[in-house]
Parts: structure tokens; sequence; C-alpha cells
């Protein structure tokens, strides 16, 4: 499985003060998740997987486009009948990033990053699960 696709627990980015009907919510979040998720895709992804120095330069680049995905959409205002998945879904999107951060401090000294990898597929399964149920189906994987 390629690398993005464990890192596609998709980001969108906008703000907002007031709460978005479910219609232009959906269509926001999918619109944005989009954009982020074909930044992410464009960096170069390791030819290996096992190459610590060509892991760490990757997530050391597709990190903060995640990143700042995430810190814009945390400002999306979703209608209350999705909050919580919303909630469940940016949650999931904070652990898939401290992974992120944890792997990639890993792969830069030669550890055991393998092991975050796993774990952040697993975070970015619930993430889809949580975007499909708040209605962002745009949000739910990055394109395999």
């Amino acid at each position: 499985m390629p690398l993005i696709a464990v890192l596609g627990f998709g980001v969108a980015a906008c703000g907002g003060g007031e709460t978005l009907s479910k219609e232009a919510f959906v269509k926001r979040a999918d619109a944005l998740c989009k954009q982020y998720k074909a930044r992410a895709k464009a960096v170069e992804q390791p030819k290996d997987i096992q190459d610590s120095a060509d892991v760490a330069q990757y997530l050391d680049e597709v990190t903060p486009i995640l990143k700042e995905g995430l810190a814009k959409l945390k400002a999306l205002k979703p209608p209350e009948d999705v909050q919580s998945d919303w909630d469940d879904y940016i949650d999931q999107l904070k652990t898939g990033t401290r992974l992120l951060d944890s792997a990639a401090e890993k792969a830069e000294t030669g550890g055991r990053y393998v092991g975050d990898l796993v774990k952040l597929q697993g975070a970015s399964g619930k993430a889809e699960v949580a975007a499909g149920k708040a209605g962002a189906k745009g949000c739910e994987a990055a394109e395999r």
C-alpha cells in the first residue's frame, strides 16, 4: 500500500464563524479535503518504506501540509447533528499528526518508525468512518 494511502486521513481547510448548513458543510469540507489531499499526494513518496532517510524526508515534507489542513479544518462549524462525528474525525486527525511526528523523529534518528505508520493506518480507518458519518465523503480517505 502506498504511504499516501496510509496518510490519507483527509484534511480540509476552511474557517468560518457560523454554523454551516449540512449541504454547505459537506460541499465545503469535500472540496477542501480534495485540495489538501492533492497537496500531500504531490510530495514524492519514499521508494522503500524501510529507507529511514527517505521516509524522514517524506514525513518532513508532508506532515506540515497535513497539520496546516488540520488547523484550518478545526475552524469548520458543522451542523449540530453531525458535530459529534466531526469531533471524532478531528480527534483521529490529531492522533494521526502525533503519529507522523513520532515516526519522523524515529526515522531521522534511525529508530523503529514502522509501528507508528501501522498505528497511523488504524487512525486513518477510524477517521474515514467518522468523516463518512458526518457526511463528508470527500474527506474519507486518499485515493488508493
